[in-house]
């Protein structure tokens, strides 16, 4: 038994590199898709704010896109709701209509009132666009959520919610690795 532990105690360091390692190597690709800035409200109570014209169009897949992060264990500190003013509101969700533009869906950054950079300081709210024009699915929404979570565009890995429908995006949900990155931005501030 006891050349049994011995090999043991060798061997299991090499294992434990080898594992830590590749969940490092694996989550590589996730490295560049977090915003230096984070999302500034109570997680544990997002309020969505949408009109009923909105709704009827997007509502359902609005709520469905936001609840996929919040459905996720990892992220269990996540609860998003409808709330029915934007006063209320952490996130705004909008309609435009363009047929000519490139844009199904985009997210804009606020500090109170004024529209900031993610790239330059925290947001306590977002505003939500949709391109009434396009084909707005629940996963585009799930998109859209990542950034308003802080996640950035990862345009060279297809699994990640968080690629471009227009770079081959295969994912509908967040990854594990896009849930990773979402808890680790925000686990040292939820408890």
């Amino acid at each position: 038994m006891s050349m049994i532990r011995k090999i043991a105690k060798k061997v299991a360091p090499i294992i434990l590199s080898f594992t830590i390692g590749f969940n490092f190597f694996s989550l590589r690709g996730y490295a560049g898709t977090v915003l230096p800035y984070n999302f500034q409200t109570t997680l544990s109570n997002i309020g969505i704010y949408y009109s009923s014209t909105y709704g009827n169009y997007h509502g359902m897949n609005t709520m469905r896109g936001a609840l996929q992060w919040g459905n996720n264990d990892l992220l269990d500190f996540l609860f998003f709701r409808k709330v029915t003013t934007s006063s209320d509101s952490s996130v705004f969700c909008t309609m435009f209509s363009n047929s000519t533009s490139a844009v199904i869906a985009e997210t804009t950054f606020y500090y109170g009132s004024t529209q900031i950079s993610p790239y330059a300081r925290n947001w306590d709210n977002c505003k939500i666009r949709v391109n009434h024009a396009k084909t707005v699915t629940y996963s585009t929404l799930t998109h859209e959520f990542g950034h308003v979570l802080g996640l950035d565009e990862n345009n060279s890995t297809p699994t990640s919610i968080m690629c471009q429908l227009a770079y081959g995006r295969t994912a509908t949900a967040p990854s594990n690795a896009d849930c990773i990155l979402v808890y680790r931005k925000y686990s040292p501030y939820v408890g």
